[in-house]
């Protein structure tokens, strides 16, 4: 405006133009930011007195599992997997693979079962389960047939 008075906004003499109300940076903060959930497939040794499907394999018994772990980034930690492997007493744990796990696709049918881990490692940080049917060839213990002969048919 020539030759008149401007206005200038933001100027805090004056109300119009400037913002006065609460200011919200929750978006930006990094503790508000929405944890992720990865997994990791692995193969350990645990430690435990019984073998079944609830609980660890006997001592000493290797088994491939799944971790499935809560972190702050999409990065992959070996680190802090094998570590979260150690709480849930799987010892001397090889990361395989890594993978981020998307929360809309747990709402598929194949995915159901998964479900519960996920939610665990929301809530405590970190779940695992393992495949009691992973056993190493060197582990698994020679299945014998009474009777069995071999087929002489040519």
């Amino acid at each position: 405006m020539p030759g008149g008075r401007r206005r200038a906004v933001g100027k805090t003499s004056d109300s119009a133009g400037v913002w006065r109300g609460p200011v919200c940076f929750a978006l930006v903060q990094p503790e508000f930011a929405m944890a992720i959930v990865a997994v990791y497939q692995f193969r350990a040794k645990f430690r435990s007195s019984t073998d079944s499907p609830d609980v660890p394999p006997k001592v000493g018994l290797s088994r491939s599992g799944l971790l499935v772990l809560r972190q702050d980034a999409d990065v992959r930690s070996d680190a802090d997997a094998v570590a979260a492997c150690l709480r849930h007493g799987a010892f001397d744990a090889v990361i395989h693979a890594y993978g981020v796990i998307e929360p809309a696709k747990l709402q598929l049918p194949q995915n159901r079962d998964f479900v519960p881990l996920y939610e665990a490692a929301l809530a405590e940080g970190s779940a695992l389960s393992y495949d009691p049917n992973s056993a190493p060839p060197e582990e698994t213990p020679h299945v014998t047939q009474a009777g069995f002969r071999p087929d002489d048919r040519r």
